[in-house]
């Protein structure tokens, strides 16, 4: 729960202790949740990834010749996608226990002994960038239909990846110093931030695949 913890900082700044005592929550109680619980959020996952998927499709116009994906092979792409993220989640929890045991000790160098107290928790925000932006180039390589170069996709990744960083910390400093949604809605305020989050986290995602198409205009372009 301290890696989920720490990577969902990445993508819902400043809400994390919540969401996470909302999957407490649910990893405590998953028997009350039943196998109808589980089927809805299946449901409701593809259509979000179909409705990612469409808007995809509408950036590559350029793509329109190219036969579309089967149903059931759109239906399988998240779930595939999502147990590559939890095998890369499992890395890092293993990667942050070893890091925590280096953290007791120091290195020498030049003649100096350097404590490697706060070195864990450096390499750990590498680790996460690092991974926000190649999950990125992951997901613009399956998404659109048709294939994708990976230079272009880890150029739209990349793109995403500095653009969310800005973002984040701009949102992190207006929650807490200008808005006042704890105000005006309350108990509902988590849910407010998550959801306005989440739309910038969007259109970002939106803006990177936008880049890779323009990219793949420019190359046909030059081509013709």
């Amino acid at each position: 729960m301290e890696t989920v913890t720490s990577n969902l900082e990445f993508l819902l700044p400043g809400q994390t202790d919540a969401i996470t005592d909302q999957v407490r929550s649910f990893l405590v109680q998953r028997q009350v949740v039943g196998i109808v619980g589980v089927a809805v959020l299946l449901f409701f996952s593809s259509m979000a990834f179909t409705t990612l998927e469409t808007a995809m499709a509408v950036i590559f116009y350029h793509r329109a010749a190219m036969r579309p994906r089967h149903v059931l092979v759109s239906a399988l792409i998240p779930y595939a996608f999502i147990t590559l993220l939890g095998v890369g989640l499992l890395l890092v929890t293993i990667i942050s226990g070893a890091l925590e045991a280096v953290e007791r000790g120091s290195i020498v160098l030049f003649g100096h002994r350097w404590s490697l107290a706060g070195a864990p928790g450096v390499v750990l925000y590498l680790l996460g960038i690092v991974g926000l932006a190649l999950m990125l180039t992951a997901l613009y390589m399956v998404l659109p239909v048709g294939q994708v170069a990976f230079r272009h996709a880890l150029v739209g990744g990349i793109s995403a990846t500095l653009c969310w960083e800005v973002i984040r910390h701009v949102l992190v400093w207006y929650f807490a110093k200008l808005s006042m949604v704890n105000l005006v809605y309350g108990s509902l305020a988590t849910v407010i931030v998550v959801l306005l989050t989440l739309e910038a986290a969007a259109l970002i995602l939106l803006f990177g695949a936008e880049v890779i198409a323009e990219l793949e205009r420019v190359r046909i372009r030059r081509a013709a």
